[in-house]
């Protein structure tokens, strides 16, 4: 047991996500390729707890990201309870961060306030073709996958497959980088173009 808990403490292995490869239609007209389906990157909002030292940097904390979520009552209530945990280097805090909100945050220099980056789905021509694409829903262990038309039938081509890092790190939680760790590269998914016209498929859509 007391093996297992070192081996935790020292060792980080960190996911590495592949992209999701994207689908295009052709442009009848113009001859250009254009999304139907494309990635955004946004970010997941965390706290490291053990960082947060006290129920004072707790409510620092709370206060400063309010303003910036339009927290409620409640809702500061619910924050400073994740904060002051002390123990957990996970507490997911907000999902679907913008660029532009994280580094805000990123400048008040927050103890404990992280963030991952993580693509999300987009479907820039919105209902078009919609019953052709499909979508991207979650399985049961909260991982992305195809649902319906191209999404579901390529799932496998689109997602790719996931890497991983694995090295060591010191009592701060950061990687050691003078030790060598072991790295499989993720591979990214595969673009697939559709045969659609996207001018004549938009005029069937309006009919």
């Amino acid at each position: 047991r007391y093996v297992l808990l070192a081996h935790n403490t020292h060792q980080r292995v960190i996911e590495l996500l592949p992209r999701r490869g994207g689908i295009f239609v052709r442009d009848g007209q113009s001859k250009e390729i254009v999304p139907v389906a494309m990635n955004r990157d946004h970010f997941i909002l965390f706290a490291d707890t053990r960082r947060i030292k006290s129920d004072e940097e707790a409510k620092t904390i709370s206060e400063a990201l309010q303003p910036i979520f339009m927290y409620s009552e409640e809702d500061m209530t619910s924050l400073i309870a994740k904060l002051n945990k002390r123990t957990d280097p996970y507490e997911p805090i907000e999902e679907k961060v913008s660029e532009e909100i994280r580094t805000a945050i990123e400048a008040l220099d927050l103890p404990g306030v992280q963030f991952i980056r993580r693509p999300y789905r987009v479907y820039p021509e919105e209902s078009l073709a919609a019953h052709i694409i499909g979508f991207v829903g979650k399985n049961s262990e909260g991982d992305d996958i195809g649902s319906y038309g191209i999404e579901g039938y390529w799932q496998s081509e689109l997602a790719g497959e996931s890497g991983f890092f694995e090295g060591e790190r010191g009592a701060s939680g950061r990687r050691i980088p003078l030790i060598e760790g072991s790295q499989q590269k993720e591979r990214d998914g595969a673009d697939i173009v559709l045969t659609i016209d996207r001018t004549v498929q938009y005029q069937v859509c309006s009919i």
